[in-house]
């Protein structure tokens, strides 16, 4: 330290070196394979997101990061074996976080790749009468484990209550006031684990409702009530006319007497 009247002093200061902070651990994925139409799951085995983390690809696929901070990789159907989707993860101020490169496989023979290409859900053309629980189940029933069905509450005609069971049976009942030969196409919507969906549409047809008309088996046939009516009107008619006939003979003779 020099002073204005050119004199000076020596004055030491001690400085101490401290350890540095650790830099904050990064979330960190490691490369992967799937074959075409597969959803490849990455794990986060490194440090937190960060908050703002987006992700851009290259190649044929598309990713996202879950809620998990797995790193959701999604590759397109046509993509080729050999193909290589690289996955980079940035944090909000657009500095790169880590590079995944996910490789496309040679698909196994007689794969067919997606659950929606493996399962064929179906109902069956059913009928019920207006009021009446209709049980339709789902066939075939083996769908995979996690399988969710939705119904598309759209498809379910005014007035009906339409819900959906154990392995996904479907339980109709029609509204009172349905009239018989209405028809409904109810549809579900399946969506496997692996993320594909299928529909599956269920042919519904009102039936007519008991005691309509009266079967009456005669003979060995069946006539409705009408008919046997009809019937019995001309077996009278018959009669009377026979009473008639021998009325007028009698009296026809008594003249003649």
């Amino acid at each position: 330290v020099t002073y204005p009247d050119g004199s000076k002093d020596n004055v030491d200061v001690t400085v101490t070196v401290e350890q540095p902070d650790a830099p904050a651990e990064q979330p960190d994925w490691k490369d992967d394979k799937g074959k075409p139409g597969d959803k490849v799951e990455i794990p986060n085995t490194g440090g937190d997101v960060p908050e703002g983390s987006t992700v851009e690809t290259e190649g044929p696929g598309k990713a996202e990061i879950d809620e998990n901070g797995n790193l959701i990789v999604d590759i397109d159907e046509d993509a080729k074996p050999g193909d290589k989707i690289v996955v980079i993860v940035k944090d909000k101020d657009d500095n790169e976080i880590d590079r995944v490169v996910v490789e496309v496989e040679q698909p196994t023979p007689g794969d067919k790749g997606k659950d929606s290409d493996k399962y064929q859900p179906e109902y069956p053309d059913s009928t019920g009468k207006p009021g009446e629980k209709t049980e339709i189940p789902l066939t075939p029933g083996d769908l995979p484990e996690g399988t969710k069905c939705e119904l598309d509450t759209s498809t379910v005609p005014a007035g009906w209550d339409v819900t959906i069971g154990e392995n996904c049976k479907l339980i109709v009942v029609p509204g009172k006031d349905a009239k018989p030969g209405q028809t409904a196409d109810i549809k579900v919507n399946f969506t496997y684990p692996d993320g594909s969906t299928d529909t599956a549409t269920a042919h519904f047809v009102v039936a007519e409702v008991d005691g309509g008309k009266k079967v009456i088996q005669e003979g060995g046939l069946a006539q409705t009530g009408a008919q046997v009516a009809g019937v019995a009107g001309i077996a009278a008619a018959m009669i009377a006319a026979g009473l008639g006939l021998a009325f007028t003979r009698r009296r026809r003779a008594g003249d003649e007497s």
